[in-house]
């Protein structure tokens, strides 16, 4: 659920609701369940359908994902509305391992090494609050 924090149209509000969509994410990756995810982003993220498609994959026919836990050590915004009407926050965004069991129990080849970048979360106020519009990697 929204923390009160995350729904205030402050700088605060912004950090705190980019730290829950992260958390968001976090558990889309640990349970395979998007849906709170999806209730907090707008469309055309790119980038969050492509996490989703991974995701929905890894957790269909048996198959589960392990690991991906997401935390994030750092996040910052000026709040200021940039010139296509969203706000910006740079985030350090930190993800464990994650690693994909078949429908048999085995492991997988497939092993995501535990990763630590900066992306920027692109947001905007919708009428219900404020809503993922796009979140990509910085420097590559």
């Amino acid at each position: 659920m929204l923390p009160e924090a995350a729904k205030a149209e402050t700088k605060e509000g912004l950090e705190a609701f980019a730290q829950y969509w992260y958390s968001t994410l976090s558990y889309a990756y640990e349970t395979g369940d998007t849906s709170p995810m999806d209730e907090i982003s707008g469309t055309g993220c790119a980038n969050c359908d492509e996490a989703k498609k991974v995701i929905a994959n890894w957790n269909s026919g048996g198959r589960w994902l392990e690991g991906g836990k997401i935390t994030t050590p750092a996040i910052e915004t000026t709040f200021k509305v940039a010139s296509d009407g969203n706000y910006q926050v740079i985030v350090q965004v930190q993800q464990s391992e994650i690693r994909a069991y078949k429908s048999d129990g085995s492991q997988s080849d497939s092993v995501i090494p535990a990763s630590d970048v900066a992306q920027i979360f692109m947001a905007n106020r919708s009428p219900k609050g404020w809503q993922l519009a796009d979140v990509q990697r910085l420097n590559g």
